[in-house]
């Protein structure tokens, strides 16, 4: 008899207790996803006894797949974590798998992912000639992002905006 010994796997990669699994770099809004394998070494069942069955936290980190809750020696179980970004920047997260291996329970991952911006095009229309002091002007413009537009003025000296009306 040898007691149930959690194992995972990245592919063909060993990912020991504690160690970082990195999902990549994926635009805001983009969602990307890992596939991670857990076996047993042992001769006996690895039961994951979570609720639920691997838990994850850290913002746009989920779990979209789990593994079956019994895991026998020569029948392995995959689950898949998502990264889905909101915003732009550097995001951490751990997984926490509640196991009956004897040593490596709770077995704990840390994870890593970085959300990129989208590249844009900015689309304006240029408002018609004027003179200090006529009427104010509209303003407009679109993103192929979809992220609203703001307008300032660098000379407020000379002209002054409100919303979308240059004065």
């Amino acid at each position: 008899y040898a007691p149930p010994e959690i194992q995972l796997l990245d592919g063909a990669t060993d990912l020991p207790l504690n160690s970082t699994v990195n999902l990549g770099a994926t635009n805001v809004g983009t969602p990307i996803t890992k596939i991670l394998t857990i076996k047993t070494l042992g001769n006996s069942n690895l039961n994951l006894t979570g609720s639920p069955i691997v838990s994850v936290t850290g913002t746009g980190f989920s779990v979209v797949a789990n593994p079956t809750a019994s895991i026998a020696p020569a029948n392995p179980s995959s689950f898949t974590l998502q990264f889905n970004p909101g915003a732009v920047g550097p995001a951490t997260g751990t997984v926490s798998i509640v196991n009956n291996d004897s040593d490596e329970n709770p077995f704990i991952l840390s994870l890593q992912g970085t959300a990129v911006g989208l590249p844009q095009t900015l689309t304006f229309t240029l408002p018609t000639v004027a003179t200090v002091g006529d009427t104010p002007l509209a303003l407009s413009a679109t993103t192929t992002s979809g992220l609203p537009v703001t307008f300032a003025s660098t000379t407020p000296d000379v002209c002054t905006v409100s919303g979308t009306t240059l004065f």
